[in-house]
């Protein structure tokens, strides 16, 4: 009898009905960040600064760059002084005390027909009128109290600040540049991130929101983290035969990049019962606490006979962590000078508290040069001759003109910031088709960079902190 039809059978059954969630295969996946924006301004204007470069970490409401605000400070200093007047009120209550003692005192007459009515009636419309005055002059002082919070609004607009906790993707626009609608910085968020996975469509059903996964970075593939489910697509893929799951995963310390693949493998928890059985195990931990806090040395190596420690108490397992801490201790090389970098400033500041935090010495040399950057197109002359240079580029259809009203170019106008010599010359050869002729100057930054020379003393350290 052949048992070949027999083994076809029982992969048929097996196949068509899937098991609980341990059944679920190894899945692709992709990591990305929790947040993506172009951020831009509410205003247009000219940027006068930004703060911020690519790579750099910013935290929520952090000012990321300014546009050119001296007209909304002025709006303020305005807004305030006139908030401050308070002539009026006063003036208003001086005149409203005395017309009420003389209306009191017209009063008095009129009982014993010293004064007329119309005496009378003239003193009680003065203290109406002088009663009106002073309200008119509450809100008018009110009217000038929301002119200052309207104007403080819109110089908070010419800031741009960081709307969450992230990183500074790219950045789209620089200083000098005119911004309308474009963006200036593109952030993304990377605690948390989040995991996208596409599922058989035969296993619709074993997940649910907050299920747990283990995922396996592709840049560190050795060890999984934790990932809960937060969205199940109700929708399938017709082409894939598959359903989307969206996960999500913590990473306080920044230490997995988003733009990843991954493989991911779901588990028969859920976050819930994992958060109970956490709560658990840090009592029992709590009583081998004392065997952690001498058994604990710096190299991450010590991890794995601490654990074995707290899981048993086996004295010969606690002997041999105490012999491996012995001999990574004892594991000390010859003082080695190392040099990192160059670092941007702000790249220097991020390594040195790094170092620092470590206990590791060092020292740093600056070099200070200067970067090509680009080109700024002028055309200068006489306020009238500009003015009808303006007029006249703008009618053939050249949108991008500014004055300059400050700086080292001020009295001129700007026909455009450009990053590459083609395009400068472009709008030159456009320009002086017109009869003008336009002036180029190229544009410098200066940049710092700084070598750090570290004095390593244990092999793998510099790695160990990510540097």
């Amino acid at each position: 009898m052949s048992v070949l039809p027999l083994l076809c059978i029982a992969f048929t059954a097996v196949a068509s009905e899937p098991g609980p969630n341990e059944s679920l295969p190894a899945l692709d996946c992709i990591i990305n960040p929790s947040e993506k924006i172009d951020l831009g301004s509410y205003s247009p204007g000219i940027i006068a600064e930004v703060l911020v470069k690519r790579g750099d970490r910013v935290v929520k409401e952090q000012v990321l760059a300014r546009l050119d605000d001296r007209v909304e400070q002025a709006s303020v200093a305005l807004a305030k002084a006139r908030a401050g007047i308070k002539s009026e009120l006063e003036g208003g209550n001086v005149n409203l005390t005395f017309d009420r003692y003389a209306y009191q005192r017209i009063t008095d007459l009129y009982r014993t027909n010293a004064v007329s009515q119309q005496d009378k009636e003239q003193a009680e419309r003065s203290v109406k009128l002088s009663s009106t005055s002073v309200k008119q002059a509450k809100e008018q002082s009110r009217i000038r109290e929301l002119e200052l919070s309207r104007a403080e609004a819109l110089l908070d607009q010419r800031v741009i600040r960081s709307p969450f906790d992230g990183v500074v993707q790219r950045n789209l626009k620089f200083r000098g540049e005119y911004v309308d609608e474009q963006p200036v910085v593109q952030l993304v968020s990377l605690n948390p991130l989040y995991v996208e996975t596409m599922v058989p469509i035969q296993f619709f059903g074993q997940l649910q929101v907050n299920s747990l996964a283990e995922i396996y970075p592709e840049v560190n593939s050795g060890e999984s983290i934790e990932a809960r489910v937060i969205a199940i697509d109700p929708v399938g893929d017709v082409g894939s035969s598959a359903f989307g799951v969206q996960l999500e995963m913590a990473n306080t310390d920044y230490a997995i990049p988003a733009g990843i693949k991954c493989d991911l493998k779901f588990t028969d928890q859920v976050a819930e019962t994992v958060s109970e059985e956490s709560t658990v195990d840090a009592s029992e931990a709590g009583q081998a606490e004392a065997v952690e806090v001498q058994a604990k040395p710096s190299d991450e190596r010590v991890a794995e006979p601490v654990t074995t420690i707290l899981n048993g108490p086996d004295v010969s397992r606690m002997d041999t962590a105490k012999s491996e801490t012995t001999d990574l201790q004892s594991e000390v090389v010859t003082p080695q000078l190392v040099k990192l970098g160059p670092y941007a400033e702000e790249e220097f500041k991020q390594a040195a508290a790094l170092l620092e935090n470590e206990g590791i010495s060092f020292t740093s040399e600056t070099e200070v040069t200067k970067v090509k950057i680009g080109y700024i197109l002028l055309l200068k002359g006489q306020k009238d001759a500009l003015h009808n240079a303006v007029t006249d580029l703008r009618h053939h259809g050249l949108k991008d003109i500014e004055y300059l009203s400050y700086g080292a170019y001020k009295g001129s106008v700007s026909l455009g910031v450009f990053y590459d010599e083609s395009s400068v010359n472009s709008r030159e050869t456009f320009v002086s088709g017109f009869g003008y002729v336009p002036e180029r100057v190229t544009r410098y930054r200066k940049r710092s960079l700084v070598t750090v020379i570290a004095d390593v003393r244990e092999e793998g350290r510099l790695a160990s902190i990510g540097l």
